[in-house]
């Protein structure tokens, strides 16, 4: 498998007050304006909301070293937009507006990527490993709390051991039980910090969306959730066009590009197509308790 994925990964926080329509091609669930990246050099508002997220980072700070920007130096942006609205607005008002913020958490796939690399050593202790991106995750909500911030909301890891990569890389075409095994690890130690953070901080409320379960099912059964094909990509080369070569990269000038992505789960070798990302903005937001809980999205927004 590759060492970096390009999804973006790390921080966002919107405001928890719904907005009285969209605005541009914003949120279409909070009805926000969209959300630019922080480091855009004509994004200084802040007020609705800002994305500290880095395509390809991790948690740990080691993961794509130089590329990227890593979730605590994401977390060191949020502390500067959290003092520059204290200088705008005041103490009270940046206070308010902090703590009514929600913020939306996606890492740790590219942390794992890495460890599946061939030959890679860094995971000879899957437990260990999986307790230092715990630790570093721990770390920044904690800080986040210390700052204001209440309310969270978490996209679990799907199994990255039924990526097309994963499958391509297989000698029979099955999913990776190494990489299903890393990512099933992940979420059930993320869940339980969850639970304890709950009890431990004051006003900490979270929402948390099992995306495992739906990937596995909808890699062996895609017609049940609208789909055509649930393990073959709609774009790249090799087994299960499980190449990262979508759009000639690496050199790879031949590659495949399906009619229509929405008859796909996965765009490319690891990264949803979006029909895929919409049913899992869907679960985040309305998801009833089996899929996303204690609270979904909407509720922390609305409260």
């Amino acid at each position: 498998m590759t060492t970096r994925h390009d999804d973006v990964a790390g921080i966002a926080t919107c405001p928890a007050k719904l907005g009285s329509g969209k605005q541009g091609k914003g949120d279409e669930y909070a009805q926000l304006p969209l959300i630019l990246p922080y480091l855009h050099p004509s994004y200084q508002s802040y007020i609705h909301g800002a994305n500290f997220a880095s395509g390809g980072s991790g948690a740990l700070v080691e993961t794509n070293k130089g590329l990227v920007i890593d979730l605590k130096t994401q977390l060191k942006n949020f502390i500067n937009v959290r003092e520059i609205l204290r200088q705008r607005l005041g103490e009270d008002e940046a206070t308010r507006l902090v703590s009514r913020a929600v913020y939306l958490f996606n890492i740790g796939t590219n942390d794992y990527s890495a460890c599946l690399i061939p030959n890679n050593s860094i995971c000879t202790d899957p437990h260990a490993y999986v307790n230092m991106v715990i630790g570093n995750i721990t770390y920044v909500i904690q800080e986040i709390h210390v700052n204001g911030g209440r309310k969270f909301g978490f996209l679990g890891l799907w199994n990255l051991g039924c990526l097309p990569a994963s499958r391509a890389h297989s000698e029979d075409g099955s999913c990776s039980e190494e990489a299903s095994f890393l990512t099933k690890l992940h979420n059930t130690q993320l869940s339980l910090l969850l639970q304890k953070l709950e009890r431990q901080l004051q006003g900490f409320k979270y929402s948390y969306t099992n995306s495992y379960d739906f990937i596995t099912e909808m890699t062996h059964d895609p017609f049940k959730y609208g789909f055509k094909e649930g393990k073959v990509a709609c774009c790249g080369s090799g087994p299960y066009n499980g190449y990262s070569s979508c759009g000639g990269k690496r050199g790879i000038e031949d590659y495949e590009l399906c009619e229509n992505p929405d008859e796909h789960v996965f765009f490319d070798y690891a990264h949803l197509s979006d029909k895929a990302n919409q049913f899992f903005a869907h679960q985040m937001w309305n998801g009833n308790l089996t899929v996303t809980w204690p609270y979904n999205l909407r509720t922390l927004f609305e409260e």
